[in-house]
């Protein structure tokens, strides 16, 4: 179950339907989830781990873009950590480059794109 959560715990963090999201305080995913009172005791998050305010959305989840604890957090395009996603009004896909949403991590595909719009 450890190796299926994996993927799991970093895109939902604090889903309270997941039964690992309460995992026990031994496992390694937990300091990576805000659901665990470690990472909240570490954060200094007033929620409780039980809260349903505690979530993705939750005060300290933006507010610390430069958190170790938090590489994969939604507003990850606007920490200096998180260099691969350095345009993100590409996400509506372009009808001149369907190409260019598909990769936007890929600078030849935005190099590209570039060159296309100048023609």
């Amino acid at each position: 179950s450890l190796v299926k959560s994996l993927p799991v715990v970093p895109v939902f963090p604090c889903n309270p339907n997941m039964p690992f999201s309460p995992l026990r305080p031994t496992s390694p995913l937990i300091p990576f989830s805000p659901c665990s009172p470690l990472s909240a005791t570490l954060l200094g998050n007033p929620l409780s781990p039980t809260s349903p305010e505690t979530g993705p959305l939750s005060p300290f989840v933006p507010t610390d873009p430069e958190s170790p604890m938090f590489p994969f957090k939604p507003v990850g395009a606007l920490s200096p950590r998180l260099p691969l996603i350095p345009n993100p009004p590409t996400s509506p896909p372009s009808p001149k480059f369907p190409t260019r949403p598909l990769l936007p991590a890929s600078p030849a595909v935005c190099f590209q794109g570039q060159k296309l719009s100048n023609l």
